[in-house]
């Protein structure tokens, strides 16, 4: 028998040591005579926002514009997903913004996974905002015509 595990990784958590700890906790609570091998499939590190960027302000504005009346909060969700982390080294200025369609009714990657018509609208108001008002930052990048 075999199972693929995923884990999640917090912002600096290192893939090695959540593999250890994974494995760790596997091999304490295995039942009698199971024989077991963890294999690690592919690893990436976690990967933390900093909404102190300029960009960030430009997100905040493009949100409120598309939400009138409601202010935008930040929270901590998700954040391994291995590519973003690949391209914040590649080019340490870069803001990297990952936002999408999710109020809490939309049970994300969950059983019954949906999304309200109303804010997939918003949403697609905002990032259309979003692009309209990036210009100062793409031109301010060598080699973007």
């Amino acid at each position: 028998m075999t199972a693929r595990i995923s884990v999640r990784l917090a912002p600096r958590e290192r893939p090695g040591d959540a593999i250890q700890k994974l494995q760790r906790r596997l091999e304490a609570v295995k039942p009698w005579h199971v024989d077991m091998t963890v294999i690690p499939a592919g690893t990436g590190e976690g990967y933390e926002a900093d909404p102190s960027r300029p960009a960030y302000a430009t997100a905040r504005a493009a949100l409120e514009a598309a939400y009138p009346g409601k202010q935008v909060r930040y929270a901590g969700e998700g954040g391994s997903i291995p590519l973003v982390t690949r391209l914040a080294n590649v080019n340490p200025n870069a803001s990297i913004l990952l936002w999408g369609c999710e109020e809490p009714a939309a049970n994300i990657h969950g059983p019954g996974e949906s999304v309200d018509l109303g804010e997939l609208e918003a949403m697609t108001l905002a990032e259309a905002g979003l692009l309209a008002r990036l210009p100062p930052f793409v031109e301010a990048i060598p080699g973007i015509p």
